[in-house]
């Protein structure tokens, strides 16, 4: 999924101690905007992309257990989200994937 999370963090281009908004694809950092200056660091696209390749396909082959793990703990609410979940899958890796050609 890309994600957008906030956290204080020390500018390299400012110096200030300030906000940060972090894009994620996934399970990785696409980028890292100073909310003072602007100043945004990118990953760098070819090691981007090779790390989210791995990073999903680690995520599929994972999958399957940790639906089986929710399974085991929460029988009846597992199995009435699972085929919401399922059909999420599709878009959420879309999204994410757009994200990554992005930067």
């Amino acid at each position: 999924m890309e994600g957008r999370e906030t956290a204080v963090l020390r500018c390299s281009n400012c110096g200030l101690e300030v906000e940060h908004t972090m894009r994620y694809a996934g399970r990785l950092l696409v980028s890292s905007m100073c909310d003072n200056c602007g100043f945004t660091w990118h990953h760098e696209e070819s090691d981007l992309r090779t790390a989210y390749v791995h990073d999903l396909e680690s995520r599929i082959w994972t999958k399957p257990g940790r639906w089986l793990r929710r399974l085991r703990r929460h029988p009846v609410e597992t199995a009435l989200e699972l085929p919401a979940a399922l059909a999420r899958q599709p878009f959420k890796i879309a999204r994410e994937i757009i994200t990554v050609i992005r930067g």
